[in-house]
């Protein structure tokens, strides 16, 4: 989940944590160390997952074919927008 500013990631984070964190679906912070399977939510704000996406966007995913679905919790900046659809491949903006 992709959001503006530290306060609204950390709101979803919390409201994550409390829908699907009895589901067994991890809810970390973008840059969190996680030992989990690819069913986990990961929240943070645009420049947290840019930098995340900087530094693991070579190394290969459990599942290579599979990109996971990015929500953006406000319209996705201009800026961003390439790289956004690039890395996921559903964009869902509210």
């Amino acid at each position: 989940m992709l959001a503006h500013d530290d306060r609204t990631a950390q709101s979803l984070m919390e409201t994550c944590r409390k829908v699907y964190g009895s589901g067994g679906i991890l809810v970390s912070r973008v840059g969190e160390p996680s030992f989990t399977s690819e069913r986990r939510i990961s929240v943070g704000t645009y420049r947290e997952i840019a930098a995340a996406r900087a530094r693991f966007d070579n190394q290969p995913r459990l599942s290579a074919g599979v990109l996971p679905t990015a929500v953006a919790v406000d319209p996705v900046p201009d800026s961003e927008r390439d790289s956004v659809r690039s890395r996921y491949s559903r964009l869902v903006e509210l």
